[in-house]
């Protein structure tokens, strides 16, 4: 949800202007918004896709490697 919003206010304030340009702070705010938000994006995939091999392959140890103290970790490291 938050990597849709770096670009689509962008797209649509284009589409309702006369004025199609951008400011360079403009750019580099949403430049930033959207590496930051992507890279997020790609650890929350990383981290599922950890959840998916460790419930899959690792089925009778999944409740010790999963702890609650592991899962808590790896959503402070998601956000």
């Amino acid at each position: 949800a938050c990597f849709s919003t770096t670009t689509a206010p962008r797209l649509i304030v284009d589409a309702l202007s006369q004025k199609k340009t951008i400011s360079y702070n403009e750019c580099m705010t949403q430049a930033f918004a959207a590496h930051f938000f992507g890279c997020m994006e790609i650890f929350v995939l990383i981290l599922i896709a950890f959840d998916g091999y460790v419930a899959i392959c690792k089925s009778l140890r999944y409740t010790t490697i999963m702890s609650h103290h592991v899962c808590h970790a790896l959503v402070i490291l998601a956000w």
